[in-house]
C-alpha cells in the first residue's frame, strides 16, 4: 500500500509537472490531486526537489530497461542492427516535447537535481555505447583499433547538446537527427564487411 500511494504521488507529480510546468505546481497541488493531506506526501518526499530527483530516476529507469532490451537482450544480433533499432528510442525521447520541457524548467530552476540527472544520464550513455563498440568489435563489424572508452566518452559528452543544435538551430527534424547520430556513429567505425552489410539493408537518412 505504501509503495503504491509513493508511485502514486510521485506520477500525479510527473503528469501536473508535464502538463502545467513545475513552477506552476506546487505540494498542495499535487495532495489536492490525489486527495491526500501534506503530511501522507511528507511520509515519502521531503521537499518538491526530492519528488523532483525521484521523478528523473524513474524517468532513468524505463529508459535503461528500453537499452538493457537493446543491448543486453540481443545478445547474437548484429550490432548494426541494435543501433538502427536504437535510433527509435533516441527519435521518441528527442520527439517528446512534455519531456524536454520537464527537463528545461529543471535545468533552469532546480540545477542541483538537473546536474545529478546529467550525471546519471551520460554514465547510462556511456555504459551502453561502449558495450555496442565492443560488441560490433567482437562480432567483426567495426574495427579492432576503435577505443570504446574514449569514444563512448566523447560521443556522450557531446550527444545531447549536438543533437539540440541540430533540431532547434538548424531545423533538422527528430527522425533527422536520429538517423544522422546512428548513422555517424556506425561509418566512424565500421569494417569493410560492417559497411557493406550496413549500405545492403538499409537506406540512411531518409525522412
Amino acid at each position: 500500500m505504501a509503495a503504491e500511494q509513493q508511485t502514486q504521488i510521485l506520477r500525479t507529480g510527473r503528469d501536473l509537472f508535464y502538463k502545467r510546468g513545475i513552477r506552476d505546481v506546487s505540494i498542495a497541488d499535487i495532495c489536492n490531486e490525489l486527495h491526500i493531506s501534506k503530511r501522507t506526501f511528507y511520509m515519502y518526499y521531503d521537499s518538491k526537489e526530492s519528488l523532483l530527483d525521484a521523478i528523473f530516476l524513474y524517468i532513468e529507469d524505463a529508459v535503461s530497461n528500453k537499452l538493457k532490451e537493446l543491448v543486453d537482450d540481443n545478445i547474437t544480433q548484429n550490432v548494426i542492427d541494435v543501433l538502427v533499432n536504437n535510433s527509435n528510442l533516441m527519435k521518441n525521447l528527442l520527439h517528446d516535447t512534455k519531456l524536454s520541457n520537464f527537463i528545461y524548467e529543471a535545468k533552469k530552476y532546480y540545477p542541483r537535481v538537473f546536474q545529478s540527472h546529467a550525471e546519471r544520464s551520460y554514465t547510462l550513455q556511456f555504459e551502453c555505447i561502449k558495450k555496442l563498440l565492443q560488441k560490433g568489435i567482437s562480432q567483426g563489424v567495426f574495427r579492432d583499433n576503435v577505443n570504446p572508452e574514449f569514444l563512448s566518452s566523447f560521443i556522450s559528452v557531446g550527444l545531447h547538446d549536438t543533437l539540440k543544435l541540430l533540431k532547434q538551430e538548424h531545423k533538422f527534424s527528430t527522425m533527422h537527427c536520429a538517423n544522422l547520430f546512428v548513422d555517424t556513429l556506425i561509418r566512424l567505425n565500421v569494417t569493410p564487411t560492417g559497411l557493406n552489410y550496413y549500405n545492403e539493408n538499409y537506406l540512411i537518412n531518409k525522412e
